[in-house]
């Protein structure tokens, strides 16, 4: 668990590699449905106003592809098409098969994650559940107070994808960003040791 000052009166939280892996594996040993949720959250580094709205129709499996709604401004949404691994197409057809025993889905309910309180059509698993879900996993998985809410998996695909050497518009696609300015807190406080980026240039730039 760390965090990184951005410079801009806030900090960015994450999870290391291997706390991501302990907190996502302590997730599968319970529940399937949950490990899929946070799999996804962390995968394309969604909002968890974004997870909670995905519908099954987003999903292409032949494709491979899964559509996002990803959020503009205030009440603005942006439709973005991403590629589907096939290990999260194995987790989310596991899912999908659980899922569509749930009464409201037999009913026609089309959102991927339901509520287990209701069995109207309209209805999806609610933000406040998820954080509530996130948080009970977060303590089991010895994460401490904190770093016990959702936006930490967003943050830490982030720093992942910028320590891998990935574009900054790689990094703004994949996290939803609306200015690059913020995908840019990513790019400089993850990115490749600043000496070693100066030697790659130099490098690069030689007659």
């Amino acid at each position: 668990m760390r965090k990184i000052w951005t410079g801009q009166s806030e900090e960015i939280k994450y999870l290391t590699p291997k706390e991501l892996q302990h907190f996502l594996k302590t997730i599968i040993k319970k529940d399937k449905t949950h490990f899929c949720l946070f799999n996804l959250i962390y995968s394309y580094g969604l909002r968890v106003s974004e997870v909670v709205m995905l519908k099954v129709e987003n999903l292409n499996f032949e494709e491979k592809r899964i559509l996002i709604e990803r959020k503009k401004r205030k009440d603005k949404f942006r439709i973005r098409s991403y590629k589907l691994s096939d290990e999260n197409i194995q987790r989310l057809k596991a899912h999908l098969r659980k899922r569509n025993k749930h009464p409201s889905a037999i009913k026609g309910n089309s959102y991927l994650f339901l509520s287990q309180k209701t069995r109207k059509i309209d209805q999806h698993i609610s933000i406040e559940r998820v954080q509530a879900i996130f948080h009970k996993y977060a303590i089991e998985a010895g994460i401490k107070d904190g770093w016990r809410y959702p936006h930490v998996l967003k943050h830490s695909a982030g720093i992942m994808l910028a320590k891998s050497g990935a574009s900054g518009a790689t990094i703004r696609d994949r996290l939803g960003h609306v200015s690059m300015i913020t995908t840019d807190i990513y790019t400089r406080l993850g990115g490749v040791d600043r000496e070693e980026a100066d030697k790659k240039a130099d490098e690069a730039l030689k007659l």
